[in-house]
C-alpha cells in the first residue's frame, strides 16, 4: 500500500506541478487580458446581487442563483480553508498566503468564464432537471465527448475522495469533543445526515446550503475578527511578513523547514487552488443549475464565491495564524495549530472551531455527492444514480473509520486531471464568454 501511495503522489505532483498548473495560470492570466479584469470590474455588482437579488428566479433551473452560489461554496469553503491554510503557512510560510491571493485573482476570471460556459451548454433531462458542467461543455460546444467522458470519471473519484476525507474530518472532530463516541456509530450519523439530503435532491440541497454556508461562515469569520481585534496591533506587521516572505521565503517557519522562495510560490499556488476550486470545472456544474436568465449573472457570483473563500476565509485564517504565532506551540501543523491559534482568545473557541470544522466537511460532502452524480448521469444516464448515490454513501462511512492516505493522494491526482479538459475547453470557447459578456454590458446590466 505504501508503494502505491508514493506512486500516486508522484504522478499527481507531476501532473499537478506540470500540465494542470501551467494550464490553470495561463488560462487566469488569459482571460483577465480579454475579459478587460472582470474580476475588478464586475466584483461589487457580485456582492450587490449576492445580497440583494440573489433570491430572485427569473429562467428556467433547478435553483434560484443565491442557491447555486451556496452549493458552489459548500463545495469550495471546507476543511482546507482552515487546516489547508494552517498545514500551508508551516510549509510554505506565510508568503504563500501572497501567493494564494494571486492564485485566486486570475481563479476569479477562471470561475467566472467556466461558469458562463456551465450554463450556456447545459442541457435538461427527461425530469426537466439541469444537466450542466464542463462535460457538456466539451461535448455540446467542442464535440470533445470522450474528454468529457474522462472529465467526468475524474470527477466521480474526486466526489468519492471527498465523501471519505471530509466524513473522516467531521468524525475525528465530533469524536474530540467525546472520546467515548464509537467512529462506526459517529459515521453511521454522518450517513444518515447525508442521505437525507441526498434523496432530497439538488432542490433541498440549495435550501441546505444556502442555511449552513452562511452560517458557518459568518461563525469563523466572527471568531477570528474577534481574535485579531485584540492583535489589532499586530496586523501590519503580519501584513508586511506576508508580503516580504513571498518573496524571500523563510528558511524556517513554525519550527519546519520552509523551503525559500520557490516552496512559497509552488505551496500557495497548490493550496490556493484547492481553497477556491477556480478551474476544477465545479463551479460549471452547479452555476449550471441556476434559474438566471444571463449565465453572466451566475459567473459573476461564482467570481464572487471564490473572493469569499480566499480572500475573506482563507485570508481570516492566515492573519489569526500570524498575530498568535508567538502564542502558540512551534511544532504542531494543520487542524491542531488551527485549533491552538483560536483557543488564544478563549477555550471555548476550540469547541466553536471544532463545529465549523464539522460544518465545512458536512456541506463540502453534500456538493461534491451533486457534482459527480451529475457527472454519473452524463456517463450512463438516470439509470445508474441510485447505484452511485449508494456507492457515495457507503464511501461516506468508511472514510469515517479508515486511514486515508491512498484515497487523498488519488482525490488530488483526479482534481488535478479535472483541470486539463476543463482548462482546455474555456481557451477554445473563450470568445463565447466574450460575447456574453459584451452582451450583458450592452444592455446595461
Amino acid at each position: 500500500m505504501q508503494g502505491y501511495i508514493e506512486l500516486i503522489k508522484t504522478v499527481r505532483d507531476w501532473v499537478f506541478n506540470g500540465p494542470a498548473l501551467s494550464l490553470l495560470l495561463i488560462t487566469g492570466i488569459f482571460l483577465s487580458y480579454q475579459l478587460k479584469f472582470v474580476q475588478v470590474r464586475f466584483l461589487g455588482q457580485g456582492f450587490k446581487r449576492m445580497l440583494v437579488g440573489g433570491q430572485q428566479a427569473s429562467g428556467k433551473g433547478d435553483v434560484n442563483a443565491f442557491q447555486a452560489m451556496m452549493i458552489s461554496m459548500a463545495g469550495t469553503i471546507g476543511t482546507g480553508n482552515i487546516t489547508g491554510i494552517a498545514t500551508a503557512v508551516v510549509v510554505g510560510g506565510y508568503g504563500a498566503i501572497f501567493w494564494m491571493w494571486v492564485v485566486a485573482f486570475f481563479g476569479m476570471a477562471t470561475a467566472y468564464a467556466e461558469t458562463i460556459l456551465g450554463h450556456h451548454f447545459r442541457t435538461f433531462n427527461q425530469n426537466g432537471s439541469v444537466c450542466g458542467g464542463p462535460m457538456y461543455t466539451l461535448s455540446q460546444g467542442l464535440g470533445y465527448k470522450k474528454m468529457g467522458i474522462f472529465f467526468s470519471i475524474c470527477a466521480i473519484l474526486s466526489s468519492f475522495g471527498y465523501a471519505m476525507v471530509q466524513s473522516n474530518s467531521v468524525v475525528d472532530a465530533l469524536v474530540a469533543l467525546n472520546h467515548d463516541w464509537h467512529r462506526a456509530w459517529v459515521g453511521g450519523l454522518v450517513v444518515f445526515a447525508t442521505a437525507l439530503v441526498v434523496i432530497g435532491g439538488i432542490k433541498i440541497l440549495g435550501k441546505v446550503s444556502s442555511v449552513l454556508v452562511p452560517f458557518m461562515a459568518l461563525l469563523y469569520c466572527g471568531m477570528g475578527i474577534l481574535i485579531l481585534v485584540v492583535h489589532m496591533h499586530k496586523i501590519p506587521s503580519a501584513f508586511v511578513m506576508i508580503v516580504t516572505q513571498a518573496f524571500t521565503g523563510p528558511s524556517v517557519v513554525g519550527g519546519v523547514l520552509g523551503g525559500g522562495l520557490l516552496i512559497a510560490i509552488h505551496t500557495g499556488a497548490q493550496y490556493g487552488i484547492f481553497a477556491n476550486e477556480a478551474g476544477l470545472g465545479s463551479y460549471a456544474i452547479s452555476g449550471a443549475s441556476s434559474q438566471v436568465k444571463d449565465p453572466v449573472d451566475q459567473g459573476i457570483q461564482s467570481m464572487t464565491s471564490v473572493f469569499i473563500a480566499t480572500m475573506l476565509v482563507c485570508t481570516m485564517t492566515g492573519l489569526v495564524l500570524a498575530v498568535t504565532s508567538d502564542l502558540v506551540p512551534t511544532q504542531l501543523v494543520g487542524s491542531p495549530l488551527a485549533m491552538a491559534a483560536f483557543s488564544t482568545f478563549h477555550p471555548f473557541f476550540r469547541y466553536l472551531l471544532l463545529i465549523g470544522l464539522v460544518l465545512f466537511a458536512f456541506t463540502t460532502i453534500l456538493a461534491w455527492q451533486y457534482y459527480g452524480e451529475k457527472c454519473m448521469e452524463y456517463i450512463m444516464g438516470g439509470r445508474c444514480l441510485i447505484v452511485y448515490r449508494i456507492v457515495f454513501l457507503v464511501m461516506v462511512f468508511l472514510g469515517g473509520i479508515l486511514q486515508l492516505d491512498a484515497v487523498w493522494a488519488t482525490a488530488h491526482l483526479a482534481n488535478a486531471c479535472m483541470m486539463i479538459p476543463n482548462t482546455i475547453s474555456i481557451l477554445r470557447l473563450v470568445d463565447v464568454v466574450k460575447q456574453k459578456t459584451l452582451s450583458y454590458r450592452l444592455q446595461g446590466a
